[in-house]
């Protein structure tokens, strides 16, 4: 079913068919959509890229930095479930393991055994960059004057800073030229036309369109050690985002989870109307339909099941299933 059928048939059964009432629906639909896609490692959810990194032929606008052992994720990677290479599985380490231990991971070079996840940014580069913004200032003269936040990384590479400006006043006029080696955000308001920003006067590493009013992120992965100078391929597992579900005709991408949607949409409604105690009973039933949900994923799809010793490693069952324990 699509969003405006949706909206329909939620309505239709509370009898609510105002305008207004559609349009809240809709709403209340959107953001279930994103609390039930957030909730499990749907199937569905799951997506994967590969990228061949080589130690030479960077630019401003490669989402791979060999100096930095830094990839880019591609903006549809909301986040990074396992990375492997094309001869070996990578671990993944949390950040402050490689303080404790003796050898510095981080100015080695070799083969990569680990992968650390740093927090997402709009866009990285080897070096200091001069970031700008570039409109079509003969059509849309107007535009000059849009409101555009920018959050960089300043010049000590540790502070993060702000910059409230126009996307005239960053189009190459002093003082608002930014010299960064991160964009963490970039925000605007609706334009006329669409807004670019530059590294370098040269490089377009980003386009608003003119609707756009948010710049996508993008998961980033640092590789340690950083890969010597073999060119070789990873492959990525992530969780995508939540397919586009805002036009009348977008249909929800999770397979079998329109009835729970609907549950959701339908207690919000009630809730609305300050029926709180009609919609609690709604939502007791949407709980039942997100465990069914579940269950279709391993019983009606392809799923791999393990037998675990219910107390873990270290127990009695452990032990007879796999050996003596240490």
């Amino acid at each position: 079913m699509t969003l405006l059928e949706s909206a329909t048939f939620v309505c239709g059964k509370l009898n609510q068919s105002e305008d207004e009432d559609v349009t809240a629906c809709k709403g209340f639909l959107k953001r279930n959509a994103e609390i039930i896609w957030a909730d499990q490692l749907w199937k569905d959810s799951l997506t994967e890229f590969s990228q061949t990194l080589t130690p030479d032929g960077y630019t401003n606008t490669s989402t791979w930095l060999p100096t930095k052992g830094v990839l880019l994720c591609p903006t549809d990677i909301e986040r990074v479930l396992a990375v492997r290479s094309d001869t070996q599985h990578l671990n993944v380490q949390r950040p402050e393991f490689f303080y404790r231990v003796d050898i510095d991971n981080f100015a080695q070079k070799g083969k990569q055994m680990d992968f650390v996840i740093l927090p997402a940014c709009v866009w990285e580069w080897e070096g200091d960059i001069l970031l700008l913004a570039t409109y079509d200032s003969a059509g849309h003269a107007a535009d000059g004057a849009a409101a555009l936040t920018i959050d960089y990384l300043s010049s000590d590479l540790v502070t993060v800073s702000r910059l409230a400006t126009t996307v005239g006043g960053l189009n190459g006029v002093y003082p608002n030229n930014i010299t960064t080696q991160r964009l963490d955000s970039a925000a605007k308001i609706a334009t006329s036309a669409a807004v670019a920003l530059v590294a370098n006067g040269v490089d377009t590493v980003l386009t608003f369109a003119a609707a756009d009013t948010l710049a996508l992120k993008r998961q980033r992965i640092r590789f340690t050690p950083v890969p010597d100078a073999e060119t070789m391929t990873v492959r990525v597992l992530g969780k995508r985002k939540l397919p586009t579900f805002t036009a009348d005709s977008d249909e929800f991408a999770l397979t079998g989870g329109i009835n729970l949607l609907h549950a959701m949409t339908q207690a919000d409604m009630l809730e609305r109307e300050r029926h709180y105690g009609k919609a609690q009973a709604v939502q007791q039933r949407a709980l039942v339909l997100l465990q069914q949900l579940k269950d279709q994923e391993m019983v009606q799809q392809a799923h791999n099941q393990r037998i675990m010793p219910e107390e873990g490693y270290g127990s009695t069952e452990f032990e007879r299933f796999h050996g003596l324990s240490f």
